[in-house]
């Protein structure tokens, strides 16, 4: 996790083992964010930025999902720069050009071949998410 440090913490940006520290640990202001790197062979970035802080009513969730935007990529696509190229030959498929059989193969193995839509995001599978991970 690479995050910029809150007082107390070392001076400058740094990578924090996730396994050592809590959000709580890294962000402690309103406003204070850090960038989250997810799966480090396909480094996926994520943006988590606190915006309030206050106690919670016994039935309020931990964790809240505010908002989000497209299609989850496959697990082990080969991050930002092989999901591209995944969606390059999601769309030939689309527009009904002429796939080799490795493009074939690829769009099954990533399950990207049948009912796929990139432009799709499903709110309430987040939602689930948030609520178990506060479970």
């Amino acid at each position: 996790m690479f995050a910029t440090v809150p007082d107390g913490f070392p001076s400058g940006p740094r990578n924090h083992n996730q396994e050592d520290y809590t959000l709580s640990d890294l962000l402690t202001e309103k406003g204070k964010s850090i960038e989250w790197e997810y799966d480090f062979g396909d480094s996926w970035y994520h943006d988590i930025r606190l915006s309030s802080i206050g106690d919670y009513a016994a039935d309020e969730p931990l964790v809240t999902f505010i908002k989000g935007e497209r299609e989850c990529p496959p697990e082990d696509c080969g991050g930002i720069w092989g999901y591209q190229d995944l969606l390059s030959i999601y769309v030939k498929k689309k527009s009904r050009k002429r796939l080799t059989a490795d493009e074939k193969d690829r769009l099954e193995w990533y399950e990207m071949d049948q009912d796929f839509d990139p432009e799709y995001f499903n709110t309430d599978f987040a939602h689930l998410i948030c609520d178990d991970y506060c479970e």
